[in-house]
C-alpha cells in the first residue's frame, strides 16, 4: 500500500519519544523493565502490584496508539494478537 509500500505501518507512528511498536509490543516490557512479558504475566497472575502497574501502563500506551489508528481509519474491528495479549485481563482497563 502507498507510494513506496510504507502505508498502513502503525507501529512506526510517532508516540511519545518513540514510535509506537517500543510501547505496544512484548519488547517494551525487556527494553523498559529488563523482565520479558511472560515473567510479568507470571508476576501478575501472582497479585504483584509491580507488575500489575507494569502491564496497567503497557495498557495505557496501547489504548492511546489504538486511538490514534481508529481516528485515521475507523476500523470495523481491531484484533490483539501476539504472546503479550495473552495478558489482556491485566490491561484492558
Amino acid at each position: 500500500m502507498g507510494y513506496n509500500g510504507g502505508a498502513g505501518e502503525f507501529g512506526e507512528m510517532t508516540f511519545k519519544d518513540q514510535n509506537a511498536e517500543y510501547y505496544c509490543a512484548g519488547k517494551y516490557f525487556i527494553k523498559k523493565y529488563n523482565k520479558s512479558g511472560e515473567e510479568l504475566f507470571k508476576e501478575a497472575n501472582q497479585n504483584n502490584p509491580k507488575a500489575l502497574t507494569i502491564f496497567n501502563e503497557f495498557g495505557h500506551n496501547l489504548g492511546k496508539v489504538l486511538a490514534m489508528v481508529v481516528h485515521a481509519i475507523d476500523p470495523e474491528i481491531i484484533i490483539l494478537g501476539g504472546s503479550v495479549s495473552k495478558a489482556y485481563k491485566f490491561f484492558e482497563k
